[in-house]
């Protein structure tokens, strides 16, 4: 037997969401404001998606949130949400579809994994519920409070190659 070298703090927030702030408190003409977090979110993943219960389809996309918190360092926070194919709730779609500027009569979920959003969170609570039928402890969660702009990611380029000599030939 040997004693496990980890660190306790790794094992008790296992599984644990990261929850990102809301908002911060800025000073702005002398007074304090509380001001709303914007987060640059990457899709790193689209698909449809049926709800088991209602029979209802909507867009389940998986955002990533790259953060730096202050007890584990840099990590990457994961926010899913459901963009509702219902006429009367496709509100969020609507602005997702406009915001990455693509055409609605041809949508392909590939049009939207690689593309980067700026956005607002919110934090929810839920108890998840275990395949045995019990309910855990209430949780809190990341959700996606608005779609604010869209981001652009700067593509990683290589230096352009010279079409310059790298050494001087004698003439």
């Amino acid at each position: 037997m040997s004693r496990m070298n980890i660190d306790p703090a790794v094992v008790e927030n296992a599984g644990r969401a990261l929850l990102l702030p809301i908002e911060r408190i800025e000073v702005v003409n002398g007074l304090e404001k509380t001001i709303k977090n914007h987060y640059v979110a990457e899709i790193v993943s689209a698909r449809e998606h049926t709800s088991s219960g209602s029979g209802k389809t909507s867009l389940k996309i998986k955002l990533a949130v790259d953060f730096e918190f202050p007890e584990f360092g840099q990590q990457r926070a994961y926010i899913e949400d459901y963009l509702s194919y219902e006429p009367k709730a496709a509100r969020k779609l609507a602005k997702v579809v406009s915001l990455l500027n693509l055409n609605p009569k041809a949508l392909d979920t590939d049009d939207f994994e690689g593309r980067g959003l700026v956005i607002t969170i919110r934090h929810e609570e839920f108890i998840p519920t275990r395949s045995d039928g019990s309910t855990g402890e209430i949780q809190i969660d990341n959700k996606v409070d608005y779609y604010i702009d869209v981001y652009n990611f700067q593509p990683k380029t290589e230096e352009p190659a010279s079409d310059q000599p790298t050494h001087k030939e004698p003439f």
